[in-house]
């Protein structure tokens, strides 16, 4: 009998869980310093209390949110089309990077970029000086603040359309250090300018004036501006011009005047020019020539230097070394091809330009956009012809986008939008004449 009570004892022993001798409360006795045990939603940790273990009073535990399946990505179907004619039966890409063929000094649409100009990934430095006239109002803190805020959004601008290549500082030269001039901005023909007219010899007097302490050499960029007020004023990069000071050389210099200060637009566009070496797009009407066929704008709305929009067409970003290699594909003779073209505002590796080289320094571009959020995306088609001066428009692009399940003709090539997949289109070029 005794043998038989003895194993009923061994047996309950094992079958029973060791926390169940002792409930885990608050105060309640535990065994070792750093034991935890969870219970009812909050945890307990044992502590030392004088000479007495015990259990604390507790903490709550959060609950564990059970994580979301993600939605599988939707990969692109068109982009990996066995339609897709392969790179190897295409053009070479030097071939597309076809020279601008016209004469001049300043300026530049083609292959290579002029000395000076900034290629891919850069971070240029910009000095920024203010500037007053006696009969302009004095440059304030008020219009610092007003100009801070359009430097960031320029910064912003050229980040996103170069997909984080280009990343900009602007310097703000210290106020102690800022210009004013002795002479009117009327004496200057700084008040009415006349179109396109060059103001070289004013800046010359203007760098005269900048405290000599002025490293310019340290400068990648320069931009003199007044305070913003009524007026006419100008807005002028300096191209190609250098400035020798009394210490250093200014380079990639731009003068804004009058209601051209403290604007995005203008900004952005000078910039274009004294980083980048780019050219005006739109047509240099004056009295002599007031109108011209096809009108003022022959580039339209979609570049920065034709109208100041805020978007660069892909052959300005293939011009400044943002898109290469397998982001541009290049046709000169083939009868058909067929290819990907990915929306130009996305970052990524994908093709982006498709090029059609007509002849040396003359192209046909097609590229694809998305004129705002949630808009189906279309094919912009343009022609870029070098042989065409600064400022009598390079370039001629369609007025409107080309959407899937239609084509058309440019310049001896039929151009079809085959389909869309929300992030990109198969286009197909045929050469027909």
């Amino acid at each position: 009998m005794k043998r038989s009570l003895l194993s009923l004892v061994v047996l309950f022993a094992l079958i029973t869980p060791p926390h169940a001798t002792a409930a885990v409360k608050a105060g309640g006795v535990c065994k070792k310093v750093g034991q935890t045990s969870t219970v009812a939603g909050k945890k307990y940790t044992c502590i030392k209390s004088g000479s007495k273990l015990i259990w604390s009073k507790g903490v709550k535990v959060a609950k564990a949110k059970p994580s979301a399946t993600p939605a599988p990505s939707k990969a692109s179907t068109l982009y990996t089309s066995s339609a897709i004619t392969a790179l190897d039966q295409l053009t070479a890409l030097d071939i597309c990077k076809t020279k601008d063929v016209t004469t001049r000094s300043s300026g530049n649409n083609g292959f290579p970029r002029p000395a000076g100009t900034l290629l891919g990934a850069v971070s240029p430095k910009i000095l920024f000086i203010p500037i007053s006239f006696p009969d302009t109002p004095a440059f304030s803190d008020d219009d610092l603040t007003l100009v801070q805020g359009v430097f960031k959004e320029v910064i912003d601008f050229y980040q996103k359309t170069s997909y984080g290549l280009v990343k900009i500082e602007y310097v703000v030269l210290e106020k102690s250090k800022w210009v004013t001039m002795d002479k009117t901005a009327a004496s200057y023909g700084l008040t009415y300018p006349q179109p396109q007219q060059n103001n070289t010899e004013a800046l010359k007097e203007i760098f005269s004036k900048v405290d000599p302490s002025v490293n310019f050499d340290l400068y990648d960029g320069v931009t003199f501006e007044t305070a913003r007020y009524l007026g006419g004023g100008v807005g002028q990069a300096f191209l190609s011009e250098r400035f020798s000071t009394k210490n250093g050389v200014a380079k990639g210099v731009s003068l804004e005047t009058a209601q051209n200060a403290a604007r995005f637009q203008v900004l952005a566009h000078e910039l274009g020019h004294t980083l980048f070496g780019l050219e005006d797009l739109y047509v240099f009407l004056n009295p002599q020539r007031p109108s011209v066929p096809g009108g003022p704008n022959p580039a339209g709305s979609w570049d920065m230097m034709s109208n100041s929009t805020k978007a660069f067409f892909g052959w300005s970003k293939f011009l400044n070394g943002w898109l290469d290699g397998v982001q541009v594909r290049c046709v000169s003779n083939q009868v058909k091809t067929i290819h990907y073209v990915e929306n130009l505002d996305t970052i990524g590796d994908r093709p982006k330009l498709l090029l059609i080289n007509l002849q040396e320094g003359v192209t046909i571009s097609v590229e694809v956009r998305q004129p705002y959020k949630l808009a189906e995306l279309g094919a912009l088609i343009y022609k870029v012809d070098s042989r065409i001066n600064h400022g009598d428009g390079p370039i001629t692009a369609e007025s409107s986008l080309l959407y899937q399940n239609n084509s058309k003709v440019f310049d001896g090539w039929r151009i079809s939008a085959l389909k869309s997949d929300g992030e990109g289109m198969l286009i197909e070029v045929e050469k027909v004449s």
